[in-house]
């Protein structure tokens, strides 16, 4: 069975392919195969990170504290995975548009401010998606972020979407 990279799996249910943060190493390796890449200087089997495609998996000793992509315009699975890219299957929507999405699948979720003062929306249950800004730009949707509960970073709520 092949492994599948849903971006509607991690955004909405938590998870990347069967993997929560909390979960084991071994786990990971199962579920979603041998790294293609690891954090540098390090061992595969003590290595931080673990990359699969552009999708990290970053570890606290042999427990996963994030799952993480940043590379939203050019998602990559990997050799031997297959992506299903949900909402950015055309491109990276404008902060509105994700929102709009969320609403009309009836995904429940809070807007607010993390600790570095990005815009973020939590989904309950699932992942917060980090807005960036450039100094001259326009904010846009930077990255999905899986965190442990006990990493997670302070945050502001301003808004809840219902």
């Amino acid at each position: 069975m092949a492994v599948v990279f849903s971006i509607r799996e991690m955004v909405v249910e938590g998870q990347l392919a069967g993997v929560r943060p909390g979960d084991a190493r071994a786990l990971v390796e199962a579920q979603l195969g041998a790294p293609d890449d690891w954090s540098a200087g390090d061992p595969v089997a003590t290595a931080s990170i673990w990359r699969h495609g552009n999708f990290e998996v970053h570890f606290d000793g042999d427990v996963v504290w994030m799952l993480f992509n940043d590379y939203l315009d050019a998602l990559d699975a990997g050799p031997g995975r297959s992506l299903d890219p949900w909402i950015l299957a055309d491109g990276v929507p404008e902060p509105d548009e994700i929102l709009q999405r969320l609403r009309a699948e009836n995904v429940p979720f809070v807007v607010g401010r993390d600790v570095m003062d990005r815009r973020v929306v939590w989904i309950e249950g699932g992942a917060c998606i980090a807005f960036e800004r450039d100094e001259d730009g326009p904010e846009c949707w930077g990255a999905i972020e899986l965190l442990s509960p006990s990493r997670a970073p302070n945050f502001m709520a301003e808004a809840r979407s219902d």
